[in-house]
């Protein structure tokens, strides 16, 4: 494949001057997209088979690992709400948000646990006490952005299925229990 099978010009020609470069491609854009469309099309199979050859490689192995672990420290929010949205599909429950939505969501909401209100922790690795989780205000088998919250693991752990203001009149008579218990051992 050559320059000329895509219309490019001299290379010293374009190359010499980027904002010429950039007008040519935008004015060519459609007729280079369908000749690289063509070429994959004449050439599929060779090139599966090199991309093939080429991931079972250790370095190319080891450079993807490098890439994943960059891009989830740069997007920890999208990972989680990638993960979150996958999990509750697959333990069946019908999800009536998009993973940018839940994304928008969590950096709304998602700064701290809403009962305890400890930091959450967007870059752990593996389930901390901090971490995020998505809980159903009321349990029902729909997920939709006005019944979820994004609590910490401990408090999500401790809620279980409660419903919202059953948890909390638990955690009160806890507290009234505990309150009572502390008064009379002094």
């Amino acid at each position: 494949m050559t320059r000329k099978d895509y219309g490019l010009q001299e290379k010293s020609a374009m190359s010499s001057d980027p904002q010429r470069a950039h007008e040519w491609y935008l004015k060519n854009r459609e007729r280079i997209l369908v000749r690289c469309k063509q070429r994959y099309i004449e050439k599929r199979e060779s090139i599966l088979a090199y991309n093939k050859t080429r991931r079972q490689k250790p370095e190319h192995r080891a450079h993807h690992n490098l890439y994943m672990r960059g891009y989830k420290l740069k997007n920890p929010h999208r990972i989680w709400s990638m993960m979150t949205i996958n999990n509750h599909k697959k333990e069946g429950y019908a999800v009536e948000f998009s993973i940018d939505e839940l994304i928008s969501f969590t950096k709304n909401n998602g700064s701290e646990c809403r009962y305890c209100q400890q930091p959450l922790s967007w870059n752990n690795h593996g389930v901390r006490a901090n971490s995020p989780t998505l809980d159903r205000i009321n349990n029902e088998k729909t997920l939709s952005l006005g019944n979820v919250q994004i609590l910490c693991w401990r408090c999500n752990l401790i809620k279980g299925n409660l419903p919202e203001k059953n948890f909390i009149d638990h955690l009160s008579k806890l507290m009234v229990h505990f309150t009572k218990d502390a008064g009379e051992t002094r």
